[in-house]
């Protein structure tokens, strides 16, 4: 309806103005956003992306999430979609 026009017209200039602006979404009553965002995590992961060697693909993303010892410390709910580990190498 005209509400979630106003609100995706506004989430969009914001994004305009700044691509960092994203809105987060309340998802099961508390706000909510990716783990991937985590500083802890970025920090390692990146660290085991550099250890790869200089060509990387996505499924190294999903592999070291799946890893007992990195679920253990992160608990994840579910795996990370091949497109979702796709965007965080492009960043």
């Amino acid at each position: 309806g005209k509400y979630l026009s106003w609100k995706v017209r506004g989430w969009s200039t914001a994004f305009i103005l700044d691509c960092e602006d994203l809105p987060v979404s309340k998802y099961g009553g508390a706000w909510m956003k990716s783990r991937i965002h985590d500083e802890d995590l970025k920090l390692e992961l990146l660290t085991h992306l550099q250890s790869l060697g200089k060509y990387v693909m996505a499924t190294a993303i999903i592999d070291y999430l799946g890893e007992p010892d990195v679920a253990k410390r992160y608990g994840p709910k579910k795996v990370i979609s091949l497109a979702m580990a796709s965007a965080h190498l492009q960043q």
